[in-house]
């Protein structure tokens, strides 16, 4: 047995797929000094009785090429480690059943063929030939991937770490960590049944138990076990292991061939949470009890869908915790509030994606960052809202229980809501507002008109909010809105060195009058924008920061892990402290003006910010209106914003004043060229690329991505965003495929109906040699329309 050395550089916590993996990729980069700790096995807990199914499509096409990474890994797997990876290549369907049904594999194949996967939608006698035992009759074909398989979890994991163990990573089995010693923001060492070992990285891959890990670093996260369940049956004349896994999303069922037999899987509603309460220290690898009565109604479908199941034995249950987190997918990276640990962990599908976790963990750990933009999966996308057991759970067991529920675009959860509300949350419920949930708030997204139901109907062609978000857009454009975006996070940075640090991490010169108002991309040393926000100086050594909901977690985490060392600054999270109203349109500066106690306060210059007093409120009006039309984003009070909201609508309404939401703000935005971090600018681009130039000073003093940007510059960007409209599509969501001369060329970042001009608006990014070309084909739902890219990303005035 290896006995625990008394310090390491990097120790992993976790022996299961994920772990195991991670130690690998580490080590086969030349990290010295890593270890990996489980407290039973390898395999224990939930890799071993892990279903084994590895597809490689997702929603995102970064995600899905982390999945496709994995398969490359396990091909070779067994000729790097010695031992069998226990991978098969079988395929993959995904049986069709319904318009909605085909729209939705017809956006997977857009994507599927926009990472290079080969993918077809096929016939139901295809379907049948694939997977004879099954009744196609009812379907309208399936989503068919050649290239999906399956691999046994044991053996996988296995052959990883024989892996990491040929590299030089130490695996220690029986070796339970109990508590850390933490120093501030840094974990110095960890206390285990076999005494403590000392650190510089700690990596969380605990699965199931990496929530509980997490309380014991005094860190929340937001990732947790839910009990999940499949049965595998005697074995069923003329099926064998090679025929593909099969996916039945209107049951709810996923198939297996396995053994001569099946294995037959459900994601059935209100599953059973298992670490809801602490787990038993000797859980290893055991299984839970059956809940049949759960399973039952899944059964019944199942056999429906193959008959020869109802005269099939059923060999064994197996029912058992797995990984999941507060939205369904991985949770990866930094963990917040500490400067030395990550996590690895949230990953219901650890088989299939953990392969391209760990080699991507591996980059992050060494390199500072992973070599595809993660933010769909990064542990920074969460809060403390979602690492309470109050959201969590239910958020969770929804999101388990809808794996197969078909989902169009504008799709909301029902749980874990309200948890944060603006003051104005009941006054615009009274208006008909319809909200939906970003980063535990609750955000008004539209406004039914007073005939119509106040509720989604999400399609994948024309909602039932589409005329409504019509209207609203259009009264920004002619009259004026009002939208209530109190949910942005909101922070005052401030100390002696404010400004450095500020300075430091931004493309632009914040080195500004007081009162100066700068929209900013915070850049890495690649160039890469980490950041797109907006600063306000209120004083010589105090910064007002403002960015998107979601964003305000990882935005500080990275200035904190950039920033010089040696500054002094204080960051002050102040998102709860105000509300903001954004009052934008053609006649925003009449109403305001009306409003405000002093009416010429309001013109403190467009790069300004002015004070100014509505009713008895203090508030920070800021020249800012991400719809593109004049417009002010007033910070207020928290008290006050009621107030300040009657008063404004009272005045505004007679001049075409109307509440919008965030729907209308998407269709707006997209019109005049402004883009989202995250999906048109990301860690990944760089300001030159996205159009971003104008807030670039290179001749600043020297800042993190100073060199990169002024290489990109005198070289030329080779790609650029450009904005297309499509006549003939119906609407599009972004992820749809672009094509020249029938090659593909790039993929859509973000899409939106553009009101104002009558048709569907998108952005991709093109390589700049065919920037001289205007007719390109973007390919939506698996069919390709025609679509011209703009000469000026601001449609309004191309037009």
């Amino acid at each position: 047995m290896t006995s625990l050395p008394s310090e390491a550089e990097i120790v992993i916590i976790g022996g299961g797929v994920l772990g195991t993996s991670i130690a690998f990729h580490l080590a086969k980069s030349g990290a010295k000094g890593v270890v990996l700790l489980e407290k039973n096995e390898l395999t224990h807990g939930s890799t071993w009785h892990a279903a084994g199914m590895v597809g490689q499509l997702r929603a995102s096409r970064n995600l899905s090429k982390l999945l496709q990474e994995s398969v490359r890994i396990y091909k070779n797997l067994e000729a790097e480690t010695g031992l069998a990876s226990g991978w098969r290549q079988t395929g993959s369907l995904r049986l069709v059943r319904g318009r909605e049904r085909i729209l939705e594999a017809r956006r997977s194949l857009t994507i599927a063929r926009s990472v290079g996967l080969e993918a077809d939608i096929i016939s139901p006698s295809e379907t049948k030939k694939l997977f004879p035992i099954a009744e196609t009759d009812d379907l309208d074909g399936a989503l068919y991937v050649a290239g999906d398989g399956v691999a046994d979890p044991t053996s996988l994991t296995l052959s990883l770490a024989a892996g990491a163990r040929k590299f030089g990573a130490t695996l220690i089995q029986h070796v339970a960590v109990t508590g850390f010693e933490r120093e501030g923001r840094r974990i110095k060492s960890i206390h285990t049944s076999s005494g403590d070992i000392a650190c510089r990285t700690v990596v969380n891959a605990g699965g199931v138990w990496a929530r509980q890990i997490g309380k014991l670093m005094g860190v929340n996260l937001a990732c947790c076990g839910l009990v999940h369940q499949y049965l595998i049956t005697e074995p069923i004349a003329g099926l064998d292991g090679s025929m593909p896994s099969v996916r039945d999303p209107d049951i709810s069922v996923y198939y297996k061939p396995e053994a001569n037999g099946l294995v037959v899987g459900c994601w059935e509603p209100d599953t059973a949470a298992f670490d809801d309460e602490p787990i038993a220290s000797a859980f290893g690898r055991e299984l839970l009890p059956p809940a049949m009565d759960r399973f039952e109604p899944y059964i019944e479908a199942a056999i429906k869908r193959t008959p020869v199941f109802a005269d099939t034995g059923i060999r064994d249950v197996i029912t058992g915790p797995i990984p999941f987190s507060a939205d369904g997918d991985f949770v990866m990276g930094p963990i917040p509030e500490l400067d030395n640990a990550f996590v690895a962990s949230g990953c219901v599908v650890g088989i299939a994606a953990g392969g391209g976790i760990g080699k991507s963990m591996a980059e992050w750990i060494l390199e500072g960052r992973p070599t595809l933009d993660l933010w769909p999966v990064d542990a920074r996308r969460f809060g403390e809202v979602q690492g309470s057991k109050a959201y969590i759970f239910p958020r969770a067991k929804e999101i388990y229980g809808e794996h197969y529920t078909l989902q169009p675009p504008g799709h909301e959860t029902r749980s874990s809501r309200g948890f944060r509300r603006s003051p104005l949350f009941h006054v615009l419920k009274e208006r008909n507002a319809v909200y939906g949930a970003k980063f535990g708030w609750e955000r008004p997204n539209w406004f039914a008109p007073s005939a119509q139901e106040a509720i989604d109907k999400p399609s994948f062609n024309r909602p039932n909010w589409f005329a409504t978000v019509a209207a609203e857009h259009e009264a920004v454009r002619k009259a004026a809105g009002v939208l209530d975006l109190t949910s942005f996070a909101k922070f005052e940075i401030y100390g002696p060195d404010a400004l450095r640090v500020l300075q430091y991490l931004s493309a632009r010169d914040l080195d500004q009058p007081i009162g100066a108002v700068s929209y900013v991309q915070l850049c890495n040393k690649a160039g890469g924008i980490e950041a797109d926000v907006s600063i306000t100086r209120l004083a010589a050594d105090r910064f007002y920061y403002v960015t998107g909901t979601g964003n305000g977690v990882r935005d500080i985490e990275w200035i904190r892990a950039n920033a010089p060392s040696d500054a002094r600054y204080t960051i002050e999270d102040v998102t709860s402290a105000r509300s903001v109203l954004l009052v934008t349109g053609p006649k925003a500066p009449e109403i305001l003006r009306n409003v405000i106690e002093e009416r010429d306060s309001l013109l403190a210059g467009n790069k300004r910010f002015s004070r100014v007093v509505i009713g008895a409120a203090p508030i920070r009006a800021l020249p800012i209106s991400f719809a593109g039309e004049v417009g002010w984003e007033l910070h207020i009070p928290t008290e006050y914003a009621r107030d300040v909201y009657d008063r404004v609508f009272e005045e505004g309404q007679p001049l075409g004043l109307r509440d919008f939401g965030y729907r209308a703000l998407d269709s707006l935005r997209i019109e005049k060229g402004y883009v989202y971090w995250g999906s048109d600018i990301t860690s990944d681009v760089n300001p030159y690329e996205a159009g971003l130039g104008f807030c670039v000073d290179l001749d600043k003093p020297a800042f993190l991505a100073q060199a990169a940007l002024r290489d990109v510059k005198a070289r030329g960007p080779e790609r650029r965003l450009c904005t297309f409209t499509a006549d003939a599509l119906e609407n599009a969501f972004g992820g749809e495929a672009l094509y020249l001369d029938g090659a593909f060329v790039g993929a859509v970042t973000s899409a939106a109906f553009g009101h104002s001009i009558g048709k569907v608006v998108l952005n991709a990014y093109v390589p700049t040699p065919l920037l001289q070309r205007q007719e390109f084909e973007v390919e939506c739902f698996a069919e390709r329309s025609p679509v011209v890219r703009a000469k000026h990303r601001d449609l309004l005035k191309a037009a």
